[in-house]
This record gives structure tokens, C-alpha cells and sequence, in this order.
């Protein structure tokens, strides 16, 4: 299988809900496969960007 994933993240640092969205384009489509919010949005973001908090 083949796919390509795109996220988008918005890290607030205590001063609001930080989120984590992955979404696929297919078809000239955008479908949003998953939003993630708080500590688990800042854990996987930080997992797959290999980036310390």
C-alpha cells in the first residue's frame, strides 16, 4: 500500500489546546483522517519530527 499523509500542528505552549490534524489529499479532495489534541498531539508530533519539546 501506498498513501501520502499530510499534518498540520499548532503547539500553544500552556496558552491554549494544542492540536494535531492528519489529513489525505486524494482526488482533489482534502478528508481529515484524525485530530489529535493535547499531550498526545505534542507526543506524536514530536515522535515523527524527532524534535525535544
Amino acid at each position: 500500500m501506498e498513501d501520502c499523509l499530510n499534518i498540520g500542528v499548532d503547539i500553544s505552549k500552556g496558552k491554549d489546546n494544542s492540536a494535531l490534524t492528519v489529513v489525505r489529499y486524494a482526488n482533489g479532495k482534502i478528508q481529515v483522517l484524525n485530530t489529535l489534541y493535547g499531550k498526545e498531539a505534542e507526543d506524536i508530533y514530536y515522535k515523527l519530527t524527532n524534535k525535544e519539546e
